[in-house]
């Protein structure tokens, strides 16, 4: 009964941990839906696919989208630097997308200790129990904003300078590059 009683003791608290467990929430979804939009925008690109056709045929699960942006840009970006740059982006938004596996499919407690998450491992059946889970998703959520912003950096990058190379070719009287 004591328990009881100081869980409600911290009630008061209760909307605000309310209020910034579901922004958090929203927040993180968010940004880790920008991630993938930048990953399967630029992955057509590369490939050539028509807009059209995109949503048809860019409909990977997120890992499987992942292993194609590698697979694809492996053999497209010319520099080694960039390569790894590339496989490092791929790596934290492979972390990201494990983090908002447990956000939509665990269990949440919202009113309690600046939002807990309950999760059960599919791999294990271990459960996990994360209390101030608003604060960290915030992070998460910053971490992914950043994450599109180092991904748009390589893809831009890559096409400025085959444009670059494009148009000189043209100068020169040699035809463009196919892209």
């Amino acid at each position: 009964m004591e328990d009881i009683e100081k869980l409600l003791a911290g009630a008061p608290h209760g909307d605000v941990w309310k209020e910034q467990t579901f922004r958090a929430i929203g927040h993180f979804i968010d940004a880790f839906a920008a991630v993938e939009s930048v990953l399967r925008t630029y992955l057509a690109r590369e490939i050539k696919l028509e807009n059209k056709y995109a949503d048809a045929i860019v409909t990977h699960d997120f890992a499987l989208l992942c292993t194609a942006v590698l697979t694809v840009f492996n053999e497209t970006l010319e520099r080694d630097e960039e390569k790894q740059k590339l496989k490092k982006c791929i790596s934290d938004a492979r972390q990201l997308n494990d983090l908002r596996v447990k956000v939509v499919h665990g269990y949440w407690e919202p009113y309690f200790s600046a939002g807990t998450l309950h999760h059960v491992s599919r791999r294990t059946l271990k459960k996990d129990v994360v209390a101030e889970m608003a604060s960290h998703l915030e992070k998460q959520a910053d971490a992914a904003d950043e994450l599109v912003q180092r991904l748009q950096h390589i893809f831009l990058r890559t096409w400025t300078i085959m444009e670059e190379v494009e148009s000189e070719r043209q100068e020169d009287g040699q035809g463009g590059v196919d892209r």
